[in-house]
């Protein structure tokens, strides 16, 4: 079954894994927790900023674009084959499908938010692919050009935040 949104890399690694039969490739890294820098909010002088991800100057595409090349500096890989939008963002290792979601610095807070029914989507699609699905949550400060990846297992709304930290793994620190 050929599910709508997947690369073609991403449908002949599910093919491939059935096929074989092996173990699941490894977990995404955990490493020891880093905080990242906390939300600033809004910019100061009255420019445009805050909300969710906006930045002066830039679209949330464009910070979305921003942070999904930051992250294959952590070993992630595009799924999307040159497409402007699939159901999922990246891959990890052979068995993991990514949603990638961007915060900046400069917003109010770093969440993810979905509508209910992408989430049962790409949830159905991950499914139909026998891919193990996470979120990762990609911290980019755009004035010093740094970007803090955290990940967890499963496609949910969430927050980072100091009180629910242990919801979320680290997966590391890349220039952007």
């Amino acid at each position: 079954m050929k599910s709508p949104g997947w690369s073609d890399e991403a449908r002949r690694s599910a093919q491939a894994s059935r096929r074989l039969k092996r173990k699941p490739s490894a977990s995404p890294p955990s490493l020891l927790m880093v905080e990242p820098p906390w939300p600033k909010g809004k910019l100061k002088d009255d420019r445009k900023a805050g909300g969710i991800s906006a930045v002066d100057g830039l679209t949330n595409t464009e910070i979305g674009d921003l942070g999904e090349r930051a992250a294959r500096n952590l070993g992630l890989r595009t799924a999307l084959d040159g497409r402007r939008q699939g159901d999922f963002d990246a891959l990890w290792g052979d068995d993991w499908v990514v949603e990638i979601k961007t915060r900046t610095t400069y917003s109010s807070q770093y969440k993810v938010g979905m509508k209910k029914s992408e989430i049962e989507k790409k949830l159905r699609s991950a499914e139909e692919l026998g891919l193990n699905p996470m979120t990762a949550l990609l911290i980019l400060d755009t004035d010093a050009s740094e970007a803090w990846v955290y990940w967890r297992k499963g496609i949910a709304n969430g927050e980072l935040k100091p009180s629910r930290l242990e919801e979320w793994s680290f997966m590391g620190y890349t220039k952007a």
